[in-house]
């Protein structure tokens, strides 16, 4: 049993509850005191009680709950603030500082934020702590950059970070990035174990995608790589989605870690299918319908508003699609134009009509769970593999045949130099003898 189910509901928990602690989602959604009653721990009376209480009963918090408020945009636009002072100052002071320099700026402002974090926790500012926390972890890849510096291994080979690799080519340029990804999930990791703040999934999600884009190239040859593609990056936004699912389904502390994972694993889905709409529109465009309907079930079944953003985005793309490619050469294309825009006001009448159902079904307590999600989880992993190795010939094939274009144009330049005609001197008429 955790901690937060072993707890009494005293005044001070209820507090700390207020204030944003683990217990802020499960006990202001009533699935603690459920999981209470269930285990007998507490009465249905009790937990009627409970719920019933006046807010006046309990302490006032310090700080404002949690969501999209003007202290968390506050907090973040403070937060991006110290990254882009940072980054600039870096910038502008990087050759002159050297990697020694870097790291101990790094290393500073690192124990600053901690120390700013602590202080924060220790005053009843959560979510000020969880912001420091995060900026503080967001100087890991910095640090790591120096240390690699220092060490020689950023510059291990000088000659493989000038410009594209050649064919066959280890691409180092993107290789020596994995020490600074996998240091940043170790760190994020490190600082989990001490403090429960959701949003240093964060930098795990953002480091789990550069592992899969510096990575790629310990599998698969750069060249071969470019070809794939979106095919390519299918597979990580399917294993991000689905750690976030699982952190969804098991992690039940109060914290949200899947949304990141949510989040990148759907940018991801952006990149493959923006890749597909330049190869096969038409294949694309379908796939980004079928899409955008899981994202709305999944809107539904796991109350996210995130996939809710992804599933509008999608309709709306394929509209564009409908409107911009398929009819654009019809006739009555303005016709078609002027009820696309119709339909898109009535969606949106729809849509606030719906609203308030809506929300409170994303808001509605229990389990998150879609039915028979791990099975079309793995079943999207296969179908990504597939693609991947059902396209590998084709890739061969299309770089064979553009070196061998290139060659022929190589050929037929050297040709041209090599039998281009000596231009004539023009030789000065001799004068006509006199008579």
């Amino acid at each position: 049993m955790s901690e937060s189910e072993e707890t009494p509901l005293n005044g001070s928990n209820a507090a700390v509850a207020r204030n944003g602690s683990p217990l802020e989602g499960s006990l202001l959604e009533g699935s603690l005191l459920e999981r209470g009653v269930a285990r007998g721990i507490i009465s249905p009376e009790q937990r009627a009680a409970l719920l019933a209480m006046d807010a006046d009963e309990l302490p006032m918090a310090i700080e404002a709950h949690r969501g999209f408020n003007a202290v968390t945009v506050a907090y973040w636009s403070g937060g991006i603030a110290v990254l882009a002072a940072f980054a600039w100052y870096l910038i502008n002071r990087w050759d002159a500082l050297g990697p020694a320099g870097v790291l101990g700026v790094s290393l500073a402002y690192a124990l600053l934020l901690v120390a700013m974090a602590r202080v924060f926790w220790t005053n009843g500012f959560r979510h000020a702590a969880a912001v420091s926390t995060v900026l503080a972890v967001g100087m890991t890849p910095i640090a790591t950059w120096s240390l690699l510096a220092i060490t020689g291994w950023w510059h291990q080979f000088p000659e493989l970070t000038r410009g594209a690799p050649s064919v066959g080519e280890f691409d180092w340029q993107n290789v020596r990035w994995l020490p600074i990804d996998l240091a940043t999930i170790l760190t994020a990791l490190i600082a989990l174990r001490q403090v429960r703040f959701g949003v240093l999934a964060l930098p795990i999600a953002v480091a789990l995608a550069g592992v899969a884009a510096h990575g790629v190239s310990l599998i698969l040859d750069l060249e071969i790589a470019n070809e794939l593609g979106p095919r390519l990056a299918m597979a990580p936004a399917v294993a991000l989605l689905s750690i976030g699912y699982a952190l969804d389904r098991r992690v039940s502390d109060g914290e949200d870690y899947a949304m990141w994972f949510y989040a990148a694993g759907l940018v991801w889905t952006a990149i493959s299918i923006v890749g597909f709409l330049g190869k096969s529109t038409a294949i694309a465009a379908h796939a980004m319908l079928f899409l955008s309907f899981l994202f709305a079930v999944a809107a539904l079944r796991l109350r996210r508003k995130l996939f809710l953003v992804a599933a509008t985005m999608g309709f709306l793309g394929y509209l564009a699609y409908l409107t911009f490619d398929v009819f654009k050469k019809t006739l009555g294309y303005p016709i078609l134009l002027a009820t696309s825009g119709l339909v898109i006001i009535l969606l949106a009448v729809w849509f606030q009509r719906r609203f308030p159902d809506l929300q409170e079904r994303l808001r509605a307590p229990g389990p998150r769970i879609i039915p028979g999600a791990p099975l079309a989880l793995a079943g999207a992993a296969l179908i990504a593999l597939t693609m991947i190795l059902t396209a590998m010939p084709d890739a061969h094939e299309r770089i064979a045949e553009r070196y061998q274009r290139e060659a022929v144009q190589r050929a037929l330049m050297r040709n041209h130099r090599e039998r281009r005609p000596v231009a004539k001197i023009p030789v000065p008429a001799r004068n006509p003898p006199h008579p």
